[in-house]
């Protein structure tokens, strides 16, 4: 099953749930340990929207404090850093996490084996994540929230293409029928 959709762009236009249900399905098939864990990650980098730094962090949080909500520092804010929710998968066995050594994990680590892996950068996955919120209709200042960006304007800039040009519809049908 092919998730990366034919794009000209780094991002790879990843479809938020058609690359959840790929990593879920490689987590329950895949019988290496360490290519599970890094899937576990990825997996939470996507359902949260993080930087994949901020998701190895988040799993050594959790697996440290055996919660499955952490509070983690947004990275890429030196200058008052804002502090961030990441929540662990409902739809994941707490006990992977438990068992998994995030010690030796980095981001360069897990960069490097989505990319040989699946072909995708892992910040295409915080990509998809803004899309798929977007277009479910969540407002770009809870989405900013939600991923830690303190500039709105960066949310508008990671939708895709297709999704900030129907925004952009969207707001003007939305603008012009709140005027009549």
């Amino acid at each position: 099953m092919s998730i990366i959709q034919p794009k000209h762009s780094w991002d790879k236009g990843l479809d938020y749930q058609k690359t959840y249900r790929f990593l879920l399905e490689t987590i329950k098939t895949c019988k290496s340990e360490i290519k599970r864990r890094n899937c576990v990650v990825l997996l939470v980098q996507l359902r949260n929207g993080t930087r994949v730094s901020e998701a190895i962090d988040a799993c050594r949080e959790m697996q440290a404090t055996n919660s499955r909500e952490v509070q983690i520092m947004c990275r890429k804010q030196r200058k008052n850093p804002n502090v961030r929710l990441v929540v662990y998968p409902e739809e994941l066995s707490f006990n992977l996490i438990r068992g998994y050594d995030f010690s030796t994990l980095t981001s360069a680590l897990l960069r490097s084996y989505a990319f040989k892996r699946f072909g995708f950068n892992t910040h295409s996955l915080r990509y998809a994540f803004v899309t798929h919120a977007l277009k479910l209709g969540v407002s770009p200042v809870i989405v900013a929230k939600i991923t830690g960006h303190k500039d709105l304007s960066v949310i508008l800039t990671y939708a895709q293409t297709q999704s900030a040009h129907q925004l952009l519809k969207d707001a003007l049908r939305y603008n012009i029928q709140s005027l009549k």
